[in-house]
């Protein structure tokens, strides 16, 4: 990836959530190495993350937002700076 510092991005991933799990469950995804943007999962807006501003560094994602085992999921994340190396969900 490259990146220049000060310029926005955004990516774009997809996601199964695996077979073995039993349900959709509620879960987070962590972004705290990353600048300030938002978050869009299967096209709802999650909320966004600034550090700087307030403590929005991990945003809670209610199970009705995913799709079941098997199906595919979309995420979007909008970084309006400059992106961190990874984040966990």
């Amino acid at each position: 990836m490259n990146v220049s510092k000060g310029r926005g991005n955004i990516f774009y991933g997809e996601f199964i959530i695996p077979s073995k799990e039993t349900g959709v469950n509620d879960t987070f995804i962590s972004l705290n190495s990353w600048t300030k943007g938002m978050v869009f999962i299967n096209g709802y807006n999650i909320g966004r993350y600034w550090p700087v501003m307030g403590p929005q560094e991990t945003l809670y994602i209610p199970a009705c937002k995913l799709k079941p085992s098997g199906q595919v999921n979309t995420i979007i994340v909008v970084e309006l700076e400059s992106p961190g190396e990874a984040f966990s969900l």
